[in-house]
């Protein structure tokens, strides 16, 4: 785990399966789900690179945004005081 920070005591698993076949969604349903664990789930092999980058996207842009968004409250709250 050198890779990683000391603090860190896991080391993070990506698992692939393919729910259309019956044996992988029971072999799914044995894997115990714990706080943070992120399910992606895609329906199209041609498709999914563009979902996942979508995600990434939206999530990067609104941890952009928070920053200036809660200036914004900031400076309404004050306006409104005045």
């Amino acid at each position: 785990m050198s890779k990683f920070p000391d603090s860190q005591t896991s080391i993070p698993v990506i698992f692939r399966t393919n729910f259309r076949d019956a044996a992988s969604y029971f072999a799914a349903v044995k894997f115990l789900l714990t706080d943070k664990d992120v399910i992606y789930v895609s329906n199209s092999m041609s498709y999914e690179l563009f979902k996942f980058l979508t995600l990434l996207n939206n999530t990067s842009q609104t941890m952009v945004a928070l920053p200036q968004n809660i200036k914004a409250a900031g400076s309404a709250i004050k306006s409104l005081n005045q």
